[in-house]
C-alpha cells in the first residue's frame, strides 16, 4: 500500500524539532520530475506519509539534522559509539539491541583507528564482524595473525550481546570502553573520521 502524497505545512513542519524520523525524512528529500525530466517538486518519503516539501523546508532540517548529530557525538565521545545501518530493534531473549547491522570507526587508548561492522547472524544468533580494517596505526600484535589490513577478514563471532560486542572491542583492541551506544537517527555513517575514542 502507497503511503498519501500530502503538502508538509508550516505547522506540521514544526515537529522536525521533537521526531527524528520526520526531520530526517525532510532532510533528505529528493526530486520528483514528471515523464519529460521536468522539476515537479521535493518529496520527503516518511513512514505513514509522503510528504511535498519546499527547498527551505530542506536547508533548515539538515541544519537540525547537523546540530543534532554534533549532540549525539560530543555526549558519546568515550563511548563505544555505533552508527545503526539496519532498520527495527532486534530482539534477543526479551532483551532489545538497537540494530541488527551496526558500524563505527573508533581510536583505540593510543590512537589508532580502526572501521567495524557488525552484522546479526540469524541461524548461529550472534552478532558476527562483516568488516574489519585498520585506517590508521596497526592492530595489536598479540592480534595480527587473526586480522590483516585486508578489508574484509576472517567472520568472528561475539555472542548475542551488545555487552559482548563491547568485550570484544576493548580485548581485540586495547580499549577501555565502559557502554556501546548505537544511533539510529543522525546519519553518523562512519567513514574514515573516528566516532569516538577510548579512554585511557
Amino acid at each position: 500500500m502507497y503511503n498519501s502524497l500530502i503538502t508538509l505545512t508550516d505547522e506540521k513542519f514544526q515537529e522536525i524539532y521533537t521526531n527524528q524520523e520526520l526531520r530526517n525524512a525532510v532532510a533528505g528529500a529528493h526530486k520528483c520530475c514528471d515523464e519529460f525530466h521536468n522539476f515537479k517538486h521535493f518529496q520527503a518519503m516518511a513512514k505513514h506519509a509522503n510528504y511535498i516539501v519546499t527547498e527551505e523546508q530542506i536547508n533548515l532540517a539538515k541544519k537540525e539534522t547537523e546540530k543534532a548529530k554534533q549532540i549525539v557525538l560530543d555526549e558519546n565521545k568515550n563511548k563505544l559509539l555505533f552508527s545503526g545501518m539496519g532498520s527495527g530493534n532486534l530482539e534477543i531473549e526479551d532483551k532489545k539491541v538497537a540494530n541488527y547491522r551496526f558500524r563505527t570507526v573508533f581510536k583505540n587508548r593510543i590512537g589508532s583507528t580502526y572501521f567495524i561492522e557488525f552484522v546479526w547472524h540469524e541461524k548461529k544468533q550472534q552478532f558476527y564482524t562483516d568488516h574489519l580494517h585498520c585506517i590508521a596505526g596497526s592492530f595489536p600484535s598479540e592480534h595480527v595473525k587473526l586480522y590483516n589490513d585486508n578489508y574484509r577478514p576472517p567472520m568472528h563471532y561475539v555472542g548475542p550481546t551488545e555487552k559482548a560486542v563491547l568485550e570484544f572491542i576493548n580485548e581485540t583492541f586495547d580499549c577501555n570502553f565502559n557502554e556501546v551506544v548505537i544511533d539510529e537517527f543522525h546519519w553518523l555513517n562512519p567513514d574514515k573520521e573516528a566516532l569516538c575514542t577510548s579512554p585511557k
